[in-house]
């Protein structure tokens, strides 16, 4: 057993993207002299999420209170040392790796990294995490290679929130049934590649909602071509409107994009 507050070593099963970035955060972690149980309390991060970040046990697209964990591990290593040895952008760029690196056998042990059902050995140092989040079901998050179309009863819809803040998408509506794709496809190109990432992931939402579905994948196949900060930034987005199908789809063509 590893000295209290301490990691457990890696599986030997990781793939290299995985240990690179079980590895980064470990270092992170490690620029403070206190046990990670503590730093975990300092960063007001719960030890489960930690000791999942330390063990690459992330599967999805990052949500929101991952992406603040990791920011706030990150400006406390950046405050104990001199020379920062990993920007925050590249830390962004390593965990987004995770998304399409093998993963881990789903009986994969959090505490010691190793596919087992039982080590004997409690998360960190402590038995009764009692903060510590359910079992991720895979299924519900299985990316198809094509962009998906929600079903009627898939992710929900916060109208209020989403899709009135996207003015554009009347007309788009127009355009649409007029036929006219010169200047469809010339608003459908800007929302997806040179507007914000907010109003990209709000411009998504609002053709779903009208049930231009056509419209939406084609916004989503321009963002998948944007950079990783801003790809980030629109599944952060999504996501928070629980619009996960299409936060997926998202993150399944800028992977494509990575592996072409």
């Amino acid at each position: 057993m590893p000295p209290r507050g301490e990691f457990h070593e890696l599986s030997s099963g990781l793939s290299a993207v995985e240990r690179r970035f079980a590895e980064t955060v470990r270092d992170l972690v490690r620029q403070d002299t206190r046990s990670s149980r503590q730093v975990a309390k300092d960063i007001y991060v719960s030890r489960s999420m930690l000791s999942n970040l330390a063990h690459a046990k992330c599967r999805v697209a990052p949500g929101d209170d991952e992406v603040k964990a990791l920011r706030s591990l990150y400006e406390l290593a950046a405050s104990n040392q001199e020379e920062q040895f990993i920007d925050w952008d590249e830390l962004l760029r390593r965990r987004l790796a995770l998304c399409w690196a093998p993963h881990l056998p789903t009986n994969t042990c959090v505490s010691c990294g190793a596919a087992c059902t039982d080590c004997g050995t409690p998360d960190l140092d402590n038995p009764d995490d009692s903060d510590a989040p359910e079992p991720a079901d895979d299924s519900a998050t299985t990316v198809e290679p094509v962009v998906p179309v929600p079903h009627g009863k898939g992710d929900r819809h916060n109208n209020e929130r989403i899709d009135v803040a996207w003015t554009a998408v009347d007309d788009v509506t127009r355009y649409v049934a007029d036929g006219d794709l010169t200047r469809l496809n010339s608003v459908l190109r800007y929302a997806g590649t040179e507007a914000p990432a907010t109003e990209t992931a709000r411009a998504i939402a609002a053709c779903r909602d009208r049930q231009m579905h056509d419209a939406a994948a084609t916004i989503i196949g321009h963002a998948g071509s944007r950079a990783e900060r801003e790809v980030l930034e629109i599944l952060l987005e999504l996501n928070q409107n629980d619009r996960r199908a299409d936060a997926d789809a998202v993150l399944e063509r800028a992977l494509g994009r990575g592996r072409s």
